[in-house]
């Protein structure tokens, strides 16, 4: 097997043209919808296929394949600005931990960063610092990982992956693209474009021209609380506004949608609402005389939001994580015990001695270092900065050793067997840090970067397999842009942070969600001493949970448990993007039996790369906008 590099003059190209293009979109959807661009690695490389059949020049699928998986915008820090606004958040001083989060997280209060709102302050020097270490070390163990992944299962054991053989197939037929594909993708950014210049470029003009922000569709959802609070209070109704929710569901099969779609409605309509009628929450306000609800009358989605994930909910998504993470071992044991001997005793499947399916990358040399050097360097990065709680439990770094190469090689199994597969240790750090809870009253633990959570994965060498690409191209070019990338976005999203301050009516996603995620992560950490946190909740919910797994596996149920526990996990906050989510795949539902099977699986993913494309175009449109007026604004005269 002749085996091809993927880098090449117009594949370099691609990727950089998608980085500095669609970071600043992409970051100005984060904070608008919470969502992305969606679909920018395809758009570029539609495009680029484009570009080189006008120049006679079809791109090769090696360069269609480094196009697709380095064509993403850049890492940005949004989580730096989060923990600085978490610090000082109303959220923190109510639960009583914002003298105890560390400087190593996020700046004190007093350095106000927050409000000058730069990055170029001494008293980032140690969150930025860590940070990037943390990237760093996590980045090279899953790299060595995910080379030992791909000795163990697609050289020595030949598991066949098959979700990867359908995108190494998929790829070979776009880089052989129609006329008449060209012109659906061309329609589709057109109207991508119309509406998303409705949502993002209207608004934009009208503070840059009025003053005001005047928003013709409002982001990121319609808040419709009011209409259902009369018969169903504490209900959470609304509609999410934007094109990725609605084109998200296109490309998942409805039984998944529906499924998802029915759990989110059960937590956000029904459990909000039964919360309510029944009082089953404790008392919001204890100061009062009787029982107070969470929730009041006119209360918008943001507010119910917060108030139901601290009083209401937190407990019970934990209990869903778990259950999401013991599931495979729990409904499938045999599978389970299989993947681990797989571990131990490697199996030759057809091996010819002296013959090699892929391109070897030596253990001594490449693999064992990374690891090493990732797992050495993260839990001594972990060891310095909660010295406390790893001498008090020192258990702790035997697991930091041992998840990340058993999630590995567990999941990978999976995957390359079945072609799916959950990461089975995935909530072990939260389980391990409550387990310790009551005996250590230290926090630092919680924000200390650890690796339980760390993995790898052989999938993207299969891709490079099956499109006969050279492996070890694909991992210089990830060491070579993974410090652009982070550059990248460190140079935009001081950018946005200079436009307005963040989380604030500009950025309307994050003003929402930030307080509900800050609710939920208070409780999880503090929730046991302020009796937020029900550990009784928590543990009936995970087996009530785990046992609907069972049950549906046994069942054969068509709408699968994951599924579902997708839209729990949601929270309620879930429920007005799987509403839209569902319209959407209602939509690609009547378009498919329209125009037929075979159109639809061979063009939906051009209609959503096209549609993504007008939203990318309007959104670089309303970040430029932003640039020009701010830069009038700060002018002296």
């Amino acid at each position: 097997m002749m085996y091809k590099s993927g880098i090449t003059d117009r594949s370099i190209m691609a990727m950089l043209y998608a980085m500095l293009v669609f970071t600043p979109a992409q970051i100005f959807m984060e904070l608008m919808t919470g969502s992305g661009v969606g679909a920018v690695a395809w758009f570029t490389l539609l495009l680029w296929v484009e570009f080189a059949r006008l120049s006679g020049k079809g791109v090769s699928k090696q360069e269609a394949f480094f196009i697709l998986s380095f064509a993403s915008v850049a890492g940005f820090p949004l989580s730096l600005i989060y923990m600085a606004w978490f610090r000082q958040s109303d959220i923190a001083k109510t639960l009583g931990i914002t003298d105890l989060i560390p400087d190593w997280v996020a700046p004190p209060p007093d350095a106000g960063v927050v409000d000058q709102r730069t990055f170029l302050h001494p008293a980032w020097i140690l969150p930025i610092g860590i940070g990037l270490l943390s990237a760093l070390f996590g980045f090279l163990l899953s790299l060595g990982l995910s080379l030992f992944s791909r000795e163990v299962y697609i050289e020595v054991e030949r598991l066949p992956f098959p979700t990867q053989q359908m995108s190494g197939q998929g790829l070979e037929v776009l880089t052989e693209g129609t006329k008449s594909q060209t012109y659906i993708f061309y329609v589709s950014t057109v109207i991508g474009f119309a509406y998303s210049t409705l949502v993002y470029v209207v608004p934009i003009i009208s503070q840059a021209l009025l003053g005001r922000y005047i928003s013709v569709i409002p982001i990121p959802f319609a808040d419709l609380h009011s209409l259902v609070e009369n018969v169903m209070p504490g209900a959470i109704f609304g509609i999410a506004t934007t094109l990725p929710n609605f084109l998200a569901f296109w490309f998942v099969p409805f039984r998944v949608t529906l499924g998802t779609f029915l759990a989110s409605i059960a937590v956000g309509v029904f459990g909000s609402w039964f919360s309510v009628i029944y009082k089953l929450t404790p008392d919001a306000d204890p100061i009062q005389p009787g029982w107070q609800s969470w929730w009041t009358p006119g209360m918008d989605i943001p507010m119910a939001l917060v108030r139901s994930t601290m009083f209401l909910w937190a407990s019970i998504l934990i209990g869903a994580g778990f259950a999401v993470g013991l599931a495979p071992i729990v409904g499938h044991p045999k599978r389970f015990i299989q993947a681990v001997k797989s571990v131990v005793r490697p199996q030759r499947v057809g091996f010819v001695a002296g013959e090699r399916t892929i391109q070897p990358i030596s253990f001594y040399k490449i693999i064992l270092p990374l690891i090493v050097i990732g797992e050495v360097g993260g839990i001594a990065l972990f060891i310095w900065l909660a010295p406390g709680f790893a001498l008090a439990f020192p258990w702790i770094i035997v697991l930091m050793v041992l998840l990340p190469l058993l999630s590995t090689l567990i999941v990978d199994r999976l995957i390359g067997t079945v072609g799916t597969g959950e990461n089975p240790f995935i909530q072990f750090a939260n389980i391990a840090y409550w387990s310790a809870q009551l005996q250590y009253p230290g926090l630092e633990q919680w924000f200390a970067p650890n690796l339980m959570g760390r993995s790898g994965s052989a999938a993207t060498y299969k891709v490079c397999q099956i499109l006969e690409t050279r492996d070890i191209d694909y991992v210089k070019m990830q060491v070579i842009l993974w410090p652009v990338s982070i550059a990248i976005g460190y140079l935009f999203l001081q950018f946005f942070w200079t436009i307005g301050p963040i989380p604030s009516q500009r950025w309307p996603y994050v003003s929402i969600y930030w307080p509900v995620q800050a609710a939920q992560f208070g409780v999880m950490i503090s929730g046991l001493r302020l009796g937020l946190l029900h550990v009784d909740w928590i543990i009936i919910f995970t087996i009530v949970l785990l046992a609907l797994y069972v049950a549906l596996d046994y069942l054969h149920s068509p709408i699968p448990y994951l599924a579902i526990a997708a839209g729990i996990t949601m929270g309620p906050g879930g429920v007005p993007f799987m509403i839209t989510g569902l319209i959407g795949a209602l939509v690609a539902h009547m378009i498919r039996r329209f125009t037929g099977d075979e159109w639809w699986y061979e063009n939906r993913m051009i209609i959503g790369a096209g549609a993504a494309a007008g939203t990318a175009i309007s959104v670089t449109m309303a970040v430029a906008i932003s640039m020009i007026a701010n830069s009038i604004w700060n002018l002296p005269f």
